[in-house]
């Protein structure tokens, strides 16, 4: 027998911790990134794009720096 609860229609909570502020780029904003932390900064918009329509993209500018844009 299942030992987990299935719920429906339980609302996603609003994105919280150091990287909420992805979700305040509006499109054309962009933001530089330390190289030790791109792959972070990369999955976590990747992940907050899922749920709420954005499109972003992140390149690396030189000097162990990247920059991560909103898009759409």
């Amino acid at each position: 027998m299942n030992q987990y609860k299935i719920q429906k229609n339980i609302p996603v909570p609003e994105a919280r911790g150091k990287w909420a502020w992805i979700l305040e780029l509006e499109v054309g904003d962009s933001v530089i990134v330390a190289t030790d932390e791109i792959a972070i900064a990369r999955a976590r918009a990747w992940q907050l794009s899922k749920n709420n329509n954005r499109k972003f993209c992140a390149r690396s500018i030189g000097d162990g720096e990247h920059r991560l844009w909103r898009i759409a």
